[in-house]
């Protein structure tokens, strides 16, 4: 151990000490440490790390860079949270971005090649993709040429939305199918709304297919025969299944 006099800085195997207490080695701790209050304004050399406490939080600096705050364990000053089980945004208002910088939703995913899949569900008991909404669309695809929406399952639910006010799924391909599903044992898709459309997707808009559903209904209301109402569907070009 060495005293460096001019200083008062303490040395462990170095002859000349650069803090208050300087150790070239490892260091061996059986109890734990204390920190006191910093201002923590003096980031890290490069090559270097330095830890401090604010008095509200740990800070760390990396290789010069500027301080992070630690919040909680496998928290950083980026955002994210780790629960352990869980990880999430800290900040509930915020919206995650996948392959974009200007996400528009709570998650926004976009695809950067033509035929590159923005998202994949599969589930082998389960439902691959589910969403739920009580005054808007529960699932919604667009695509200009594939699948606005596509679900495939083993023992399940291939896509399933649920709505009160809205679409439960909601799928629209200029040059391809609006909703795809496809299961060996359940449902390919699925879609339930007490105000909206169950499943809708199609070419035409809106208001033609709801027209068209319209006159399905009053012809089966009618009491005119099944096959005569499903031929208004064909004749449409509509599948019924």
């Amino acid at each position: 151990m060495r005293i460096k006099g001019s200083s008062g800085f303490v040395g462990i195997n170095t002859a000349n000490p650069q803090e208050r207490l300087h150790v070239v080695g490892n260091i061996r701790l059986d109890s734990v440490i204390d920190f006191g209050t910093e201002s923590c304004t003096t980031v890290s050399a490069a090559g270097r790390g330095r830890i401090c406490f604010d008095g509200m939080r740990f800070k760390v600096s990396e290789n010069g860079g500027p301080y992070l705050d630690l919040l909680s364990v496998g928290v950083i000053s980026s955002g994210w949270v780790d629960d352990g089980t869980v990880v999430r945004l800290a900040t509930a208002t915020d919206n995650v971005g996948i392959g974009t910088n200007s996400p528009v939703a709570k998650l926004h995913v976009l695809a950067s090649f033509p035929l590159q899949t923005a998202i994949v569900g599969s589930s082998g008991t389960g439902i691959g993709v589910q969403g739920a909404s009580t005054a808007s669309t529960g699932v919604a695809g667009a695509s200009t040429d594939g699948v606005g929406v596509a679900g495939t399952s083993t023992n399940g639910v291939g896509v399933f939305g649920k709505s009160t006010k809205d679409d439960g799924v909601l799928g629209n391909s200029t040059d391809g199918d609006g909703v795809d599903g496809v299961s060996t044992n359940g449902n390919g898709v699925s879609g339930s709304s007490t105000k909206g459309n169950g499943v809708f997707g199609g070419t035409r808009t809106r208001m033609e297919w709801l027209g068209l559903a319209r006159t399905v209904m009053e012809c089966l209301e009618a009491a005119r025969t099944r096959m005569e109402c499903l031929g208004l569907a064909v004749v449409a070009r509509v599948k019924w299944v």
